[in-house]
């Protein structure tokens, strides 16, 4: 939590590349062995700074949040061709 709670710092002010690191960290962290329940969120979260950093791959971040049931990914994605 403490990564994703940085990387949203970073975000906000506008330190993407940054952000970006601190989101493959805390995707990277498991629980227990498990996946933590936030990685949806914090995928969200590592695809908007992509998106701000002008990386391509921002949508694969999106679509998977999306697929772990993060509805605001799913409208993300809506938004874009």
């Amino acid at each position: 939590k403490a990564f994703a709670d940085y990387g949203k710092a970073l975000l906000e002010l506008g330190n993407y590349g940054e952000a970006i690191q601190a989101f493959d960290k805390a995707i990277s962290i498991e629980v227990g062995g498990e996946v933590s329940p936030s990685k949806a969120e914090q995928l969200l979260y590592r695809g908007i700074a992509r998106q701000k950093a002008g990386q391509s791959d921002f949508v694969n971040d999106w679509k998977e949040a999306a697929g772990l049931g993060s509805k605001k990914a799913e409208e993300l994605l809506e938004t874009i061709d």
